[in-house]
């Protein structure tokens, strides 16, 4: 693991749009520094490195920005965002994470929250989204205590097998 890539922000933002000859290059690459500085991404290392010194991002940092932006596209707030990074970090450990990764296998991100109460449940499955999940909300009993489905009024469902191919890492 030592020897593997690691990415500064300028370079999510070439990755992200091609290049950086983009108007939108200087917008992107302050979003991402938006993100870390409300804690929405983790960098490796130190929040606040010290003047001079990059902020750095192995692989995983990359895929978690493209499903902040992703997430941004459909609505969520950087509160929730903010909420939501130590799930994806979680994430990262999960078989399926790895599945996505290898493009073996379909996963799916499913992410339910409420915007006004920012409560949020996530779920990585192969195969199939958790349609279960997405239709707690009308059961009487959720089959897992830890969601509780009156909460939540979105849903989304995000492929990741085919969005982590997209990325050029």
């Amino acid at each position: 693991m030592e020897n593997s890539p690691t990415y500064n922000i300028k370079d999510i933002a070439r990755l992200i749009l091609g290049s950086d000859d983009h108007e939108e290059f200087q917008t992107v690459w302050r979003q991402i520094q938006h993100w870390v500085m409300r804690g929405a991404l983790t960098p490796l290392g130190q929040k606040h490195p010290g003047r001079g010194r990059e902020r750095r991002f192995d692989a995983n940092g990359v895929r978690q920005v493209y499903i902040i932006r992703e997430l941004m596209g459909y609505g969520f707030s950087i509160d929730n965002l903010y909420l939501a990074n130590e799930i994806l970090m979680a994430c990262r450990a999960d078989d399926e994470w790895r599945m996505a990764i290898d493009g073996k296998k379909d996963v799916f991100m499913t992410v339910m929250w409420d915007a006004e109460s920012d409560e949020t449940a996530w779920d990585l499955t192969e195969d199939k989204p958790n349609l279960e999940l997405l239709m707690l909300k009308h059961k009487k009993k959720p089959t897992s205590p830890s969601l509780m489905p009156q909460q939540y009024n979105s849903a989304i469902v995000i492929a990741l097998t085919p969005l982590f191919a997209s990325i050029e890492i």
